[in-house]
């Protein structure tokens, strides 16, 4: 048994080395498969690479033959503009799209100066060449833009605003500085800004400083586009509906800060401006206007029904396509959160002029007229409307309850009034655009007999125009 156990084990060996060897093979064929695989994948990656850089090579070449510089300059860059469809009678209207190539070139006096690029030839206000084809419009270069080169040593401040983006970038010399410029970006544009500005000392103190502030909001008066701040100048490049606007921007600039100001970069669109009108009393929303587009008018909709319900929002509001978007379009529907703790007010924005009235909201004490912090949140809409458009002056009205002889409701009016307007100034508003007035206990708003009605006449209320 033992001998036949061996024998059939030896019998046995011929088979085991056979099937050994055939493993053997399956390993060494896998390998070979593995090794093709990844040489495969190395080769793969390289033809990529090679039609990729064929790619690239290709646009760089394509973007040279159009854009290139005729003189053989390297300094070409680009940067976002918007275009602007100029048709056969000179009037400018919005492009679809809202970015173009653009060319830069440097001037005799080190400045950029940019055009969005139909004609890289083209100066500003030329018309297209007729094709012959008798076509009435063609795609052209809004007016030249002309923003200077950042100092390399001194202070800059650029304010962009691009449709409802806000930027604030540049450098200042101190925290202090940084700190008073995005304080003022924050008021007008929260919550569609953010901000790059970096501090560095040593690129020392300018005296435009000190008003920068005061200019960084007033972007939304034209429509969009970049004020840049440097060297005792202000240049401004960007988009207005009319010249009138424009004008108007360019002077109140000015009077902030007694700078001179360039305004050549300003393209004009000859779009009219849109109308909104908000009615809120008792809990109820009435909306009406002419908006540019469906999505913005669910836009305020969608607002309004968010603090008051959608059962409680009418909306008459229609479609033009006819007027321009700018941002008061996108920060409109977040004041039905901001006014929510005033119990009526109404709201309109009509031929680019803002007006309204609020009722209520900003509250007091007996017999005091010292603003509480939840009189000062409510007050800081104020401060952000007034910041957005310094075109807005504003009238502080002061109310009493009936308690106490009219001479001293009187006199207590006028003193809550002037407190908030004191508030207001201390935020930054100009005094001038602001004033206090009082009507003592003659106004209530709810009924004296109670102490909670009594408490809602305690109040300031609110007009603006």
């Amino acid at each position: 048994m033992a001998g036949s156990a061996g024998d059939d084990g030896g019998r046995s060996t011929p088979v085991d080395r056979r099937a050994a060897d055939r493993y053997s093979d399956l390993v060494d064929t896998r390998e070979l498969m593995l090794e093709a695989e990844q040489e495969t994948k190395r080769a793969n990656r390289s033809i990529a690479l090679i039609m990729l850089a064929l790619i690239a090579l290709a646009v760089a070449m394509a973007w040279w033959t159009r854009f290139g510089d005729e003189d053989g300059q390297d300094d070409v860059g680009s940067v976002a503009s918007q275009p602007v469809e100029q048709t056969a009678d000179g009037a400018a209207t919005e492009a679809d799209e809202v970015t173009a190539d653009t060319d830069e070139v440097t001037t005799d006096a080190g400045d950029t100066a940019t055009t969005a690029s139909a004609d890289p030839e083209a100066g500003p206000g030329d018309q297209p060449a007729d094709d012959g084809d008798g076509g009435e419009s063609a795609e052209v270069s809004p007016v030249v833009t002309v923003l200077p080169t950042p100092p390399a040593d001194g202070p800059y401040v650029d304010a962009t605003l691009t449709d409802n983006i806000f930027v604030l970038s540049g450098v200042v010399p101190s925290e202090e500085i940084k700190q008073a410029l995005e304080t003022q970006a924050e008021l007008a544009y929260a919550p569609f800004g953010s901000s790059e500005l970096q501090v560095d000392p040593s690129v020392g103190q300018a005296e435009w400083l000190a008003t920068a502030p005061q200019v960084v909001g007033l972007l939304p008066m034209i429509t969009d586009g970049t004020i840049r701040l440097q060297d005792d100048r202000i240049t401004l490049a960007g988009r207005s509906p009319n010249p009138e606007y424009a004008a108007g921007f360019e002077q109140v600039v000015t009077q902030l800060t007694g700078l001179p100001v360039s305004a050549d970069g300003i393209a004009i669109t000859d779009l009219a401006p849109p109308r909104f009108v908000a009615t809120v009393e008792n809990g109820e929303v009435l909306l009406d206007g002419e908006i540019p587009s469906q999505v913005l008018i669910e836009t305020f909709i969608q607002g309004a029904a968010a603090v008051y319900g959608p059962d409680r929002v009418t909306s008459t509001m229609t479609v033009d396509e006819g007027t321009y978007t700018s941002f008061w379009n996108y920060t409109m529907p977040g004041i039905f959160q901001l006014f929510a703790p005033f119990p009526a007010y109404r709201i309109q924005v009509e031929n680019g002029v803002t007006t309204g009235t609020m009722q209520g909201g900003v509250l007091f004490d007996l017999n005091s007229s010292t603003i509480g912090p939840e009189a000062a949140e409510v007050l800081n809409v104020g401060v952000a409307l007034l910041t957005r458009d310094r075109s807005l002056d504003m009238t502080v009205i002061g109310h009493t309850d009936s308690l106490g002889p009219d001479d001293l409701n009187d006199r207590l009016s006028l003193a809550r009034a002037q407190s908030v307007t004191e508030y207001l100034a201390a935020a930054g508003v100009d005094p001038e655009r602001l004033t206090a007035d009082g009507k003592g206990s003659s106004e209530p708003i709810a009924d004296n007999d109670t102490t909670e009605g009594r408490a809602l006449n305690r109040r300031v209320e609110f007009l603006f125009d």
